[in-house]
């Protein structure tokens, strides 16, 4: 969930994923179709969670957060390493498996 406000937001059950200042001269080619809504300087907070439609009991409520400190969208390296050494072994694997069925 993307929230502009004059403030970051949180909402319980909720991870913020990014929240930081925008102003309408930072709205880049790639985020064309925000043009409309961002006319002056707003606190973009983009907001996570999943969940079951049998699990949804009421509705979304945002807060102020306790502070607007900016949040940058964070990259999880393990499983950007995880993913790397298993293409690795898996590459590794596959010429084993040619050199030994196909030697001749």
């Amino acid at each position: 969930m993307y929230v502009f406000a004059n403030h970051k937001q949180e909402a319980k059950d909720f991870e913020t994923e990014f929240a930081n200042w925008i102003e309408p001269k930072n709205v880049q080619d790639f985020l064309y179709s925000l043009k409309p809504f961002v006319k002056e300087k707003m606190f973009l907070t983009k907001l996570r969670t999943t969940f079951k439609q049998n699990q949804i009991k009421d509705d979304i409520y945002l807060n102020q957060a306790a502070n607007d400190e900016p949040m940058e969208l964070m990259i999880n390296w393990y499983i950007i390493w995880a993913l790397l050494i298993f293409g690795i072994l898996l590459l590794k694997l596959g010429g084993l498996y040619y050199v030994k069925h196909f030697e001749d």
